[in-house]
């Protein structure tokens, strides 16, 4: 598995970092990952707060996006993953739940 908490497929994410409504416009991210490229991703939404964790694999490199929500438009525009080079580069996925911590420390164990 490796979608936690809020997401359960690529589009969950996709929706989430575009926004709704230009999702149902047909609208869609240049260069966002595809479900094989995804090797974890989170989003643990809080009442009034939250975070997510997106590691992604693409042409040999490990790339990472993360994104504070906020309670009026989500984490839409906060689309811009970078490079992992070393794993002290990658958040922690705190409040995410047993299972995406455990989930998280596999996928970054046998990247580094």
């Amino acid at each position: 598995m490796k979608y936690f908490n809020t997401w359960e497929k690529i589009d969950d994410l996709h929706k989430n970092f575009i926004g709704y409504g230009k999702w149902e416009e047909g609208k869609r991210l240049e260069g966002f990952p595809t479900d094989a490229e995804v090797l974890f991703a989170s989003y643990e939404q809080g009442r009034y707060d939250g975070d997510s964790l997106v590691l992604f694999r693409r042409g040999g490199k490990v790339y990472c996006n993360s994104g504070l929500p906020c309670s009026c438009r989500g984490l839409e525009g906060q689309w811009g993953p970078d490079e992992v080079i070393t794993p002290e580069q990658i958040p922690k996925p705190v409040d995410h739940g047993d299972e995406a911590i455990a989930a998280c420390e596999k996928v970054m164990q046998a990247l580094f």
